[in-house]
């Protein structure tokens, strides 16, 4: 008999931590990790390797800087990611529901991050890849490369979903989408005429990395600034509508 309950209870353990991963890899939750990942290793991976090759910082600093660059990014991804993921969560989801996720993708984002800075610092060895020219380091290094922008593009699509079901909530999406399609035709044209350089490094993008930078913008500074005002302009209708009633 007592075996007959072990067993039950197991099996609805099993259950109870499989129905809790699946929340957490629901929307709101996957979006928090895969921003925190995807923070972490631009900060922590391409911007790092950036200053190395510009000469800006020894390698005996790669270690430190990596961590500490990747600790600033993933911090502001998973924060802004979690943001996303509440505001563009799917119809069917409820904001009870949705906190449920975020706080358990905070769980699951532990162990990703640190696959996520494993992958930064492979990242950052470019500059000791070129320099010394092993062609078994500059591959390894390639494979990483791959790896990030894999990930990366991972939080983009899913941020683009959410920004998507977000936009949908408001009356006025339409009018949102039309503002950051316009604000990123802005950007990207300056950023190729300009060239804007990196920050911390004497490196300036190019047309490839325009591109990026548009699009990083547009998503990570744009894109909640015009939520923001769709959400205050969606707070005021209602009142004003029902001042009118009254």
């Amino acid at each position: 008999m007592r075996d007959l309950l072990d067993d039950r209870s197991t099996r609805a353990s099993s259950e109870e931590a499989g129905s809790h991963l699946r929340l957490a890899f629901e929307l709101p939750g996957r979006l928090e990790v895969a921003w925190a990942m995807a923070g972490g290793i631009v900060a922590g991976g391409p911007l790092v390797a950036s200053i190395m090759l510009s000469g800006r910082a020894s390698s005996s600093m790669l270690m430190t800087i990596t961590t500490v660059l990747f600790v600033i990014g993933g911090a502001l991804g998973l924060v802004h990611g979690a943001a996303l993921g509440y505001l563009g969560r799917e119809a069917d989801c409820t904001g009870p529901r949705a906190v449920q996720s975020l706080v358990l993708g905070v769980f699951v984002a532990v162990p990703a991050l640190v696959l996520a800075w494993l992958i930064a610092l492979w990242i950052s060895l470019t500059a000791a890849a070129v320099s010394l020219r092993w062609w078994a380091l500059l591959a390894i290094v390639a494979v990483g490369w791959l790896t990030g922008g894999v990930i990366c593009f991972w939080g983009a699509w899913q941020g683009w979903r959410a920004l998507g079901n977000m936009l949908e909530r408001w009356p006025q999406h339409r009018a949102g989408i039309v503002i950051l399609a316009v604000v990123f035709v802005f950007l990207l044209v300056s950023f190729l005429v300009w060239q804007p350089e990196v920050w911390w490094t004497e490196l300036r993008v190019t047309g490839v990395g325009a591109v990026l930078l548009a699009v990083g913008v547009t998503i990570w500074v744009a894109a909640p600034a015009t939520a923001l005002m769709l959400w205050l302009t969606h707070r005021h209708v209602p009142l004003h509508g029902s001042a009118s009633h009254g």
